[in-house]
């Protein structure tokens, strides 16, 4: 018994060891074009984007990010609105129309904010999920 202890142990160590000079051998940096996408500037419904989910819309052969927008704090926060853009390489991004695609309904359950968008595209039909809630 205490052989069979020591030798799991032993195996533990090993793979927690071999994992971490693994992982410890990747070195991150910034991508130069970041950010891929920027605000619209201020006074703008997304004068700040963040949360962008990605999907490849294969009828338009190209890619599509959906995000949430605010105006910031000098108009406020909230309302998060969701907004689109498009890619053809994932790297140079469009803005679809400038306006959001999706803003929650005044007095609605979801009316201060529209985050963590989910997009599934699925027999040209897009549907979506996100986390809401009033203020």
């Amino acid at each position: 018994m205490k052989s069979f202890t020591f030798k799991l142990l032993l195996l533990i160590s090993i793979f927690i060891l071999s994992n971490s000079l693994v992982f410890g051998q990747y070195t991150w940096s910034k991508f130069v074009g970041n950010p891929v996408i920027s605000g619209s500037g201020n006074n703008t419904w997304d004068k700040h984007v963040f949360m962008g989910n990605t999907i490849f819309n294969t009828d338009a052969n190209r890619y599509e990010m959906f995000y949430c927008g605010s105006y910031g704090s000098e108009v406020g926060w909230r309302p998060y609105r969701t907004g689109l853009a498009y890619s053809t390489d994932k790297i140079n991004w469009n803005k679809y129309s400038g306006n959001p695609i999706f803003t929650p309904d005044s007095g609605s359950w979801d009316e201060g904010s529209t985050e963590g968008t989910s997009v599934i595209r699925e027999n040209g039909q897009y549907k979506m999920w996100y986390s809401g809630g009033p203020e």
